[in-house]
């Protein structure tokens, strides 16, 4: 085999555990024939799809609560291990700043909310979620994203009817104008 060919499925598998890519070219390493990076992509892929499909359980919420508790938020990597091997330490940082943190308003989604997110959206565009998430304080940037994309799915504001609240939103929509709803 050449140093640049690309090693089969079948003794890419036999060989799982003894590749090493330090150049990224494909080049063998020693007596061991590597892979160029895209197959360590796709099989990092493959397991860190199957750590992002699994459900965060009652016992891995409470674990990470009692990590967060004990080293803060700003070791992430720490709090992973105290969960747990199946999740990563972005997985636990999205898990708290987006569902467990006590600051996180879970709540039904105010006038004033939906014109301050309205306003912001035009501050600071569609691709500065955690910038909009961060002025409006207590909401994450996903509850921000999603309440901005029904907001214009609807076309309008829809979820109080009462003629006092309508005027002011559907003003505000009107003030944003041709803003096209290319949401990331």
């Amino acid at each position: 085999m050449s140093d640049n060919t690309f090693i089969s499925e079948q003794e890419e598998s036999e060989n799982d555990d003894i590749y090493i890519d330090d150049t990224n070219q494909g080049e063998k390493v020693g007596f061991i024939s590597t892979t160029t990076s895209i197959h360590f992509k796709k099989k990092n892929h493959i397991v860190s799809s199957y750590k992002k499909m699994k459900r965060w359980s009652v016992i891995e919420d409470k674990k990470l609560i009692n990590a967060i508790k004990t080293y803060g938020t700003g070791n992430w990597s720490k709090i992973a291990q105290e969960v747990g091997g199946k999740r990563g330490k972005s997985q636990c940082s999205q898990r708290w700043t987006r569902c467990l943190n006590p600051e996180i308003s879970h709540d039904k989604w105010t006038v004033e909310e939906d014109q301050n997110l309205l306003l912001l959206v035009e501050k600071y565009g569609l691709k500065s979620w955690r910038k909009i998430a961060n002025s409006m304080g207590n909401r994450c940037d996903v509850q921000c994203r999603y309440r901005y994309q029904k907001i214009w799915r609807n076309g309008k504001y829809q979820m109080t009817k009462t003629k006092v609240e309508l005027p002011s939103i559907t003003s505000l929509i009107e003030l944003i104008g041709t803003m096209t709803p290319n949401i990331i």
